[in-house]
C-alpha cells in the first residue's frame, strides 16, 4: 500500500512542502518583471503563465495549464497548481492577468458580452485574482471562472480535468 501512495504522490507531485504564500510570491515577482517591460499585462497571459510554470517547476511544483480557448473559445491562459499543506492537497488557480477582464473606464470588451470579473459570483475569488493573481479553487469556483468567459454554464470536474492533463503529460513523455 505504501508503494501505491508513493506512486500517487509522485504522480501528483505533492510530496514537497510548499505554501500558498511561496506560490503567491513567485506570481508577484514574475508579474512585476513583466510590468517593468510593458505598461499593462493585457495579452501577456501565455507568456506570464509559462514564466510562472517554469519557476514553479524549479522548486518541484507542477502547474497545469488551463487553456480557456480549448474549453470556452477565449484566447486566455491560466494555471492550476496542487500542493501539499499540512497533509492536505490544496489547489489554487493562478491568473495574474485577470485584471484585463475587469471593467475600466475607456476600456472595450472584445468577444465577450459581459466582464468576467462582474459575471463571477465568487466575489472573494475575483478580489483575490485582481489583488494577487491567485485564489483557492474547487469544482464550483472552476466552473464559475470558466462560465464567466462564456454565454453558457460550464460544468467540468476539476479532478477529471487535472487527471486528463496528467495522463496527456505522461503520454508526451513516452514519445
Amino acid at each position: 500500500m505504501t508503494d501505491l501512495y508513493s506512486f500517487y504522490h509522485s504522480l501528483l507531485n505533492i510530496n514537497r512542502k510548499i505554501s500558498k504564500e511561496e506560490i503567491q510570491k513567485i506570481v508577484a515577482e514574475e508579474k512585476q518583471k513583466l510590468k517593468k517591460q510593458v505598461s499593462q499585462v493585457d495579452g501577456f497571459c501565455i507568456f506570464l503563465a509559462s514564466q510562472i510554470e517554469a519557476r514553479l517547476q524549479e522548486i518541484g511544483v507542477k502547474a497545469y495549464q488551463l487553456n480557456l480557448f480549448d474549453i470556452v473559445g477565449v484566447d486566455h491562459m491560466a494555471l492550476i497548481v496542487e500542493y501539499n499543506e499540512k497533509n492536505e492537497i490544496k489547489r489554487i488557480l493562478i491568473d495574474p492577468t485577470f485584471e484585463q477582464f475587469q471593467k475600466k473606464e475607456n476600456k472595450i470588451l472584445f468577444k465577450l458580452k459581459q466582464w468576467p470579473s462582474e459575471k463571477m459570483y465568487h466575489k472573494n475569488c475575483v478580489k483575490e485574482l485582481l489583488q494577487t493573481g491567485i485564489c483557492n479553487i474547487n469544482n464550483d469556483i472552476l466552473n464559475d471562472y470558466l462560465s464567466s468567459f462564456s454565454d453558457y454554464k460550464i460544468e467540468i470536474s476539476l479532478d477529471e480535468l487535472l487527471l486528463e492533463q496528467r495522463f496527456s503529460s505522461l503520454e508526451r513523455k513516452k514519445k
